[in-house]
């Protein structure tokens, strides 16, 4: 049985490589689009599902699995920024700041019934920075495609 990622990033390609598992990647059809009526826990749950149920759709008999992560700060969710302005803003409102990293994993198999999901959440503190900090870190580039901005092991 195949087992396919339903994913872009390099960083999830690179981790579960990490666990010798054969696998192939899958670029899943689906937008994510931030949906305010949901709480962080259920959007970034209908995202990880979304993904893997799209790859799932081409690929009936494999093992799909799928993922997403989002941040949650003030009941709000911060997804990933759209461009180094709205990242930059993302990055002073969690300044100094605890806010949860919520990733939600999915795993469906159409041919066998299979749809499961699988949440993990962490508190995380950001440093305070300052304005030399800030715009270093954004000089990098990394915060774009990272759910808040930021990436904890960069």
């Amino acid at each position: 049985m195949t087992l396919i990622l339903a994913s872009t990033s390099p960083r999830r390609r690179e981790l579960l490589a990490l666990l010798g598992i054969p696998f192939e990647v899958r670029s899943p059809s689906f937008e994510e689009r931030l949906v305010s009526r949901l709480a962080a826990v259920e959007q970034v749950q209908d995202f990880a599902q979304s993904k893997a149920r799209s790859v799932a759709r081409q690929e009936p008999e494999a093992i799909v699995l799928g993922s997403d992560t989002v941040i949650e700060l003030d009941h709000s969710v911060l997804g990933k920024p759209a461009d180094l302005a709205e990242a930059g803003a993302m990055l002073r409102r969690l300044a100094g700041r605890d806010h949860r990293v919520l990733t939600a994993v999915a795993l469906v198999c159409l041919a066998r019934g299979i749809d499961l999901v699988a949440l993990s959440a962490a508190v995380v503190r950001m440093k305070p920075f300052d304005d030399r900090a800030h715009g270093r870190y954004l000089s990098t580039g990394e915060s774009l495609g990272k759910a808040g901005a930021y990436s904890i092991q960069g």
